[in-house]
């Protein structure tokens, strides 16, 4: 089985880089990491066909702690209507896939967005983070990841009659 996740990079990477578990990049994970047989190209076609909706400017809440242990601190993102709603797609499309969610718990109701707290940076408490594409990021190792395929948000979206 492959592992992935999807995220929202809050730093620009270039498909194909490359990073240690222990280094991640700012990000808001969208989906907590899965397993599948499925192919990789079937998972981007799903992806692809998701992203066809409008970017959402998210909003930084505030600090929190997040961890079996409440050790790990995090800068939590107002769960908007629409952010709930591409999280909700992207599960619904991924189970089309059978995967296998490593934290169940953590999907659906139990999302709460939030951007882990890196060595490198956090977000600042009412910051506007503009969620424009969505990155599907793999596990070629047990300590390494990927940034396999960005996903730009709005690309091929119909305007909507009000504007």
């Amino acid at each position: 089985m492959n592992k992935y996740l999807v995220v929202h990079f809050l730093d620009s990477l270039s498909e194909g880089e490359r990073f240690e578990s222990s280094a991640w990049p700012l990000h808001l994970t969208l989906i907590p990491p899965f397993s599948t047989n499925a192919e990789r190209s079937d998972l981007e076609q799903f992806l692809r066909t998701v992203s066809q909706r409008r970017p959402i400017d998210l909003k930084v809440s505030g600090k929190s702690l997040f961890g079996v242990r409440q050790d790990i601190p995090v800068m939590e993102v107002v769960l908007l209507p629409e952010l709930r709603d591409l999280h909700e797609a992207v599960v619904n499309a991924l189970e089309e896939q059978d995967v296998r969610h490593g934290s169940p718990a953590h999907i659906r109701e139990g999302f709460r967005p939030h951007v882990t707290i890196q060595k490198s940076g956090t977000a600042e408490p009412g910051q506007t983070v503009r969620m424009d594409a969505i990155t599907l990021v793999g596990y070629p190792t047990d300590r390494t990841r990927e940034v396999l395929t960005h996903f730009p948000l709005g690309s091929g979206v119909v305007p909507s009659n009000d504007g």
